[in-house]
């Protein structure tokens, strides 16, 4: 930014994981098959404490959270987006998807906004020095 120019700047972001604000479905054994349900927005259970927590680190750092989830298809995370929306408040702008977990890594060096990914502690060397733990926040 020089001069007051805003134009070049772009707010810092953190990307966070479906998975570190909504608990997996149990997988259920019915006579040794294995039985799914369909909507996935109904079988993910919501972490509130999780949500409000990220929700008071936005308000007060000013940061912009983004939603992203491995594996899913569009229409799946645009339910997840409806339940959190009906839900409570929360701080993601938008939610993006991946096919995978390699295909989001190799993404961040090209985001210069990115701060870090705040998911599960199982995860955080799949990120390198993007991770963040909560409670560094």
């Amino acid at each position: 930014m020089k001069h007051g120019d805003l134009s070049n700047q772009s707010p810092k972001r953190l990307l966070v994981a479906l998975s570190y604000v909504m608990l997996p479905p149990e997988e259920s054994l019915l006579n040794g098959f294995r039985r799914w349900r369909r909507d996935i927005a109904g079988r993910y259970s919501l972490l509130p404490a999780s949500i409000s927590h990220l929700l008071r680190v936005s308000t007060r750092h000013g940061l912009l959270m983004e939603l992203f989830a491995v594996g899913i298809s569009a229409e799946e995370l645009t339910a997840v987006m409806a339940r959190l929306d009906a839900g409570q408040a929360h701080p993601f702008t938008h939610a993006q998807r991946y096919d995978s977990l390699p295909e989001f890594v190799a993404t961040l060096p090209y985001r210069s906004e990115v701060l870090g990914v705040v998911d599960v502690p199982e995860h955080g060397l799949l990120y390198g020095h993007w991770f963040m733990s909560t409670t560094g926040l």
